[in-house]
C-alpha cells in the first residue's frame, strides 16, 4: 500500500515538473527556485534529476520574451553550460526584457536573484549583488 502512495506522489510531481511553466509576473529567481525545489521532490522520493535536465527545464519553461537567450545557449561550449553560468544570464536578460518593455527594475527582485546566482556558484565567485569575491552572507 505504502509503494503505491509513493508511485503516485512521483507521478503528481513528475506531471507538475513536466508541465510547470514560469509566468510573465515571476522573477528568473522565482522560477530557477520552483525548478530546483521541484527536482529536489523527486529526488528525495528517488528520481534524481541531473543537472543538464534541470537546466534544460528551466530554458524551455520561460516565456518567449526569453527565445534568444536559449539559442544562445546553444552555442555555449558545453563544458560552461552549467546552473552557475546559466544564472547570471537568465538575470541580465530579465533585467533588459523589463527594461526594454518600459517596466522598472525592483532593486529587491534583482538582489533576490543575484544573491542567488552567488549561492547556486557556490559563493566563491563573484557575487552579482555586491561584487565581493568571498563568500556571500546567503551561504552562511
Amino acid at each position: 500500500m505504502y509503494e503505491l502512495k509513493d508511485e503516485s506522489t512521483v507521478h503528481i510531481l513528475m506531471t507538475q515538473f513536466f508541465e510547470y511553466r514560469m509566468s510573465e509576473k515571476m522573477s528568473v529567481g522565482q522560477h530557477v527556485a520552483k525548478v530546483e525545489e521541484m527536482a529536489k521532490r523527486l529526488e528525495d522520493l528517488g528520481h534524481k534529476q541531473d543537472e543538464s535536465f534541470v537546466i534544460t527545464k528551466i530554458l524551455h519553461s520561460l516565456p518567449k520574451s526569453f527565445a534568444h537567450l536559449i539559442s544562445a545557449w546553444d552555442l555555449t561550449p558545453k563544458s560552461e553550460r552549467t546552473l552557475a553560468n546559466l544564472l547570471p544570464r537568465l538575470q541580465k536578460t530579465e533585467i533588459l526584457n523589463r527594461s526594454m518593455a518600459g517596466l522598472p527594475i525592483d532593486s529587491d527582485e534583482e538582489n533576490e536573484s543575484a544573491a542567488l546566482v552567488c549561492k547556486r556558484a557556490g559563493g566563491v565567485s563573484s557575487c552579482h549583488s555586491c561584487g565581493s569575491k568571498k563568500r556571500c552572507k546567503v551561504d552562511d
